[in-house]
């Protein structure tokens, strides 16, 4: 197959590796990304266990192309939402999208250094979280969409959106 220009590993809160890649498959083909799931994810799932199987999926991209180390982000729904923070911040990789759920414990210094962008609905339980998020840590790379909707991943538009911003922070870090 074609080699990517970046890559994008998905953390869902229920488990569910599948959905945001068939979500996103054609903005995937349409950016030339590589999408993967992990079903290791779920809420309540060891965060131990969690950092292992990344470590074998980072592992796999590593052996497919070293190159793409550096272009791989994350992005996380709810409970993954914060998984994928600390991937992100474990792992020092620069950038993360988070859906529906602020940093954990609303840690703003885990994604100080980073190029965040975050995705929250009015009628989302975790509005308030996200808007807080928002007080004094929008910047030029920090970024907090509010939107339409409920507690559910982001419409291909808005993700439309992230798949530029990671694209973005890439030429900003020299990478690209």
């Amino acid at each position: 197959t074609e080699s990517p220009s970046s890559v994008i590993v998905f953390f869902d809160a229920q488990g569910r590796g599948f959905h945001p890649l068939s979500k996103y498959k054609a903005l995937a083909k349409k950016h030339n990304y590589w999408l993967i799931g992990s079903n290791i994810s779920k809420n309540g799932f060891q965060y131990d266990l969690t950092q292992q199987h990344f470590e074998k999926i980072r592992n796999w991209v590593l052996k497919k192309d070293e190159n793409l180390l550096s272009k791989l982000h994350l992005a996380g729904f709810s409970g993954g939402a914060r998984v994928a923070v600390w991937m992100a911040y474990d792992y020092t990789l620069p950038s993360v999208a988070g859906f529906c759920a602020g940093v954990p414990n609303n840690n703003k210094t885990m994604v100080e250094q980073k190029f965040y962008y975050g995705v929250t609905g009015i009628k989302d339980f975790n509005y308030i979280e996200m808007t807080q998020l928002t007080e004094g840590f929008l910047s030029l790379n920090n970024f907090v969409s509010i939107i339409e909707g409920k507690h559910d991943w982001a419409d291909n538009e808005e993700m439309d959106l992230v798949f530029k911003w990671f694209k973005l922070n890439e030429i900003r870090n020299g990478i690209s």
